[in-house]
């Protein structure tokens, strides 16, 4: 009964979250992605909230950033930083749904970061990390349709 609810309460931000855009990618009015999070920052182990002054427009997205070193790496090699599933939450993906990840639950594994849900009740990235293999091989499999 429990994983039902759980199932419910995902089901209805996905499609909440869902009608909020009609884009593949997960931005925000602005066409901010990423909440306004410097992607770099998370490959060094510390995301942080970027600055809009040192903005980069990639792929009809803006993404902030916190220096402008991050910025200058972005622009070198955006691909390399971009987040998973068009910013949207992994597990949700391996689902076939679209959650809105918070910025600050994140996983990089092979170089490539993975954004998840999280609130009071729910961590999707301890639900990724129970069977990672299975829930890549859907969320891929899914991001593909």
């Amino acid at each position: 009964m429990k994983h039902l609810i759980v199932l419910i309460f995902f089901l209805s931000i996905s499609m909440f979250t869902h009608a909020q855009t009609n884009n593949k990618l997960n931005l925000d009015k602005n066409n901010v992605a990423v909440k306004g999070y410097d992607l770099v920052s998370y490959f060094e182990g510390n995301p942080t909230q970027g600055m809009e002054y040192l903005s980069v427009n990639y792929k009809e997205s803006i993404y902030f950033f916190t220096t402008a070193h991050n910025q200058n790496l972005f622009k070198k090699s955006p691909e390399q930083y971009l987040p998973q599933y068009g910013g949207w939450c992994a597990y949700g993906m391996s689902k076939g749904a679209k959650f809105d990840p918070d910025p600050l639950s994140y996983k990089i594994v092979d170089d490539k970061l993975f954004l998840f849900f999280k609130n009071k009740k729910v961590s999707t990235l301890e639900k990724w990390n129970a069977d990672e293999k299975a829930c890549l091989l859907k969320a891929e499999s899914n991001w593909d349709k």
